[in-house]
């Protein structure tokens, strides 16, 4: 979708603490557990090809979905995009169900149960978050999380066009999670150019919310391919120990 990943909301005031973690935070920021050395070593024989996609993805950052994105912001109040990114979260509850039981942490799936009922009932098929208000964090399972906790490896990195920073374990789990989760389902089929807008659409409204978190990180960063790629393998590992 873009160069930036998981780019994520900054909403309101300086003070706003956002309960998604930050894929552009800094992946070495108090490392006391030696994960910097892991990181050294990780896989990349296509990091020539890889650094083409991440250029690509860049210029259809910078050119294409960040414009949009501004429209966007200029013409829709932020409760509104807010109110929209909800919903997108909420659709993605069946699926968080189904992985949190696939990893056999059935705990997480009734949390997970409770948070979807509660946000698509009461919270207007999502558009308010009051799970989260009452103690149901969005825990964000995927499939590649499962595959990683069944002890399926890395394997090499990658970088998606248009999807950004993944890995071959990360992108047989995003086909994996197109493929189970039932909102992208029509006629019994999966129905691949609804999902593609369905995908569209949500990145553009998580960037209008976004103060141009990826501007500062290739800003400030020396090498940003190296960059995002360690910050994005550092995030996944913690995502699939937790």
């Amino acid at each position: 979708m873009d160069s930036a990943g998981e780019a994520l909301p900054e909403k309101g005031s300086d003070d706003f603490e956002d309960p998604i973690e930050d894929p552009f935070s800094d992946p070495f920021a108090d490392d006391e557990s030696g994960q910097t050395d892991e990181l050294a070593s990780i896989s990349d024989p296509l990091e020539p090809i890889n650094r083409v996609f991440f250029y690509v993805n860049d210029k259809a950052y910078f050119y294409f979905f960040k414009p949009i994105a501004r429209g966007w912001r200029a013409v829709a109040p932020e409760p509104v995009r807010v109110g929209i990114g909800n919903v997108f979260s909420n659709l993605m509850g069946p699926l968080r169900i189904l992985n949190s039981i696939l990893q056999l942490d059935l705990e997480g799936a009734a949390g997970e149960f409770a948070r979807f009922a509660l946000n698509t009932t009461i919270g207007l098929l999502g558009w308010f978050d009051l799970a989260s208000e009452r103690g149901y964090p969005n825990d964000k399972e995927d499939f590649g999380q499962t595959l990683g906790y069944w002890g399926v490896g890395t394997g090499p990195y990658l970088v998606l066009p248009f999807f950004g920073p993944s890995t071959l374990r990360d992108g047989v789990g995003l086909v994996g999670d197109l493929y189970l989760d039932p909102v992208n389902y029509t006629d019994d089929e999966l129905n691949w150019h609804e999902s593609a807008i369905k995908a569209g659409v949500e990145a553009v409204n998580t960037l209008s919310l976004d103060k141009d978190t990826y501007e500062g990180v290739i800003k400030e960063s020396v090498d940003p391919y190296l960059f995002m790629r360690n910050a994005y393998l550092q995030r996944r590992k913690a995502q699939v120990k937790k």
